[in-house]
């Protein structure tokens, strides 16, 4: 390697270790961590650390573990959150008072009072406070997204329709923002606006395809088995939009239909009107604060709140995540193996 070039090497290198003073993500991050948006500062402060080398990645990852600290302890989890503020004090105490426009030695002197108070809800203040070590008599699960991964049986039957209509394609993305209201939204908005006409024709065709086709890559999403043999001893059941019979042969088809006591995806008005899980809380005997709802968009968090139920957002399916944010569901979390984590940790 020449000279020039590897100088030209070097000073790229030390072009990316070192964090911008006025890189807005940096203090959007910051200004997110203030305002008790753990999870977003986390993702900002993480995408910025795949940019940078050197010392500065040690900055970031200090600030990272420091909102999962808050976040594990929104979560319930003092001991993790704990472990993760040592962590972080430990990478963030070289840099204070202050670095790259942030005023370090006041951030851990503020995690050191907040770590050290007591009977004080962590977490966003937005939420409401955690449950923990309540037993819920009943949980309440959407399907698509949130126990099953059907995206690309969806969006294979939603394209064939359009060809058989003589319309074209719609890309992935564009289709999926039309799932959860039921099956005339779907078709209407992957459609476009211009064939409202066709709409019947469109629901036939994507009916008669769907039903010898839904099952082609249709899987649970991990750790959902062990989800529901975890609540087994409690009245569970499932809350769609999708027609049936496809929720229930789904459920039926991978094998986990009979652990819910009721499979609705009729005849009730569609979430997130809660008429029809008011229904399946009377049935069950169990009250608003006995009943947990479990989903991935906005609908289902606002059809739980309607209901007066406690409510989980899951992140793996189909709803973004400033979607979820904004619903401001009583915990907002990864996947269903992190819902199982923190039903064992509360004792629900």
């Amino acid at each position: 390697m020449s000279p020039a070039a590897a100088g030209g090497r070097q000073t790229r290198r030390r072009a990316r270790s070192r964090v911008p003073r006025d890189d807005p993500r940096l203090l959007g991050g910051i200004a997110r961590f203030n305002a008790g948006d753990y999870f977003e500062s986390h993702e900002i402060w993480e995408a910025l650390w795949h940019e940078v080398a050197g010392p500065e990645r040690r900055f970031l990852q200090g600030l990272i573990q420091l909102a999962a600290a808050y976040h594990h302890r929104g979560r319930g989890n003092r001991r993790g959150a704990l472990e993760l503020h040592g962590k972080a004090r430990e990478k963030l105490s070289a840099w204070a008072p202050r670095h790259a426009g942030i005023a370090v030695a006041d951030l851990l002197a503020q995690a050191e009072r907040d770590l050290a108070s007591s009977g004080v809800t962590w977490g966003r203040p937005r939420l409401r406070p955690d449950r923990r070590g309540r037993v819920f008599r009943l949980v309440v699960y959407d399907l698509d997204g949130t126990l099953v991964d059907t995206r690309r049986d969806i969006v294979r039957a939603v394209n064939h329709t359009l060809w058989a209509l003589g319309l074209p394609a719609r890309p992935a993305p564009r289709i999926l923002r039309f799932v959860g209201r039921g099956l005339e939204h779907l078709l209407r908005g992957s459609m476009g606006a211009d064939h409202p006409a066709r709409v019947s024709a469109a629901m036939r065709a994507y009916r008669e395809y769907y039903a010898a086709h839904m099952l082609d890559h249709s899987r649970l999403y991990p750790s959902v088995r062990a989800l529901l043999a975890h609540f087994a001893g409690r009245a569970q059941a499932v809350l769609s939009n999708k027609p049936d019979p496809f929720t229930r042969e789904i459920l039926t088809a991978l094998g986990v239909a009979g652990r819910f006591r009721e499979i609705i995806a009729g005849p009730y008005a569609r979430k997130p009107d809660p008429a029809a899980l008011e229904a399946v809380m009377a049935r069950s005997g169990a009250s608003p604060e006995e009943t947990l709802m479990v989903g991935d968009s906005g609908i289902d968090i606002e059809t739980g709140r309607r209901a007066g139920a406690a409510t989980v957002a899951l992140r793996h399916g189909l709803g973004s995540a400033a979607e979820l944010r904004a619903a401001r569901p009583d915990w907002l979390l990864h996947d269903a193996g992190e819902l199982l984590a923190l039903a064992k940790r509360a004792a629900w």
